[in-house]
C-alpha cells in the first residue's frame, strides 16, 4: 500500500507545475495631453487587435491615464479622441 501511496504522490507532484502555469497576458497604459502637456479626461481611447479585430474602448480619467489590462500580447493600434483634440492614431 505505501508503494501506491507514493506512485500517486509523485504523479500529483509532477502536474503542479502544469497547474501553476497561467495564461501570459499584458497591458497597454498610458495617457492623453494636450501640446501644453495638460492632461484631457474623458478622451475616448481605443484599441484595436491587429490579429484578431478584437476592439476596447474606454475613457480616460480626470489625469489623463488610461489602462487596457489582461489583454493577450499581440500588435495593436491605439487610437485616442477628445473634442479639444485632433485624433491621435499609434
Amino acid at each position: 500500500m505505501p508503494k501506491l501511496w507514493l506512485a500517486g504522490l509523485i504523479l500529483l507532484a509532477a502536474r503542479i507545475p502544469a497547474i501553476a502555469q497561467g495564461e501570459t497576458t499584458s497591458a497597454i497604459v498610458g495617457s492623453v495631453a494636450d501640446p501644453a502637456g495638460q492632461p484631457i479626461s474623458g478622451a475616448t481611447v481605443t484599441i484595436v487587435s491587429v490579429e484578431n479585430g478584437l476592439k476596447r474602448t474606454v475613457k480616460t480619467g480626470d489625469d489623463g491615464r488610461f489602462s487596457f489590462p489582461q489583454l493577450k500580447p499581440g500588435i495593436y493600434s491605439v487610437k485616442a479622441e477628445a473634442d479639444r483634440l485632433s485624433l491621435i492614431h499609434i
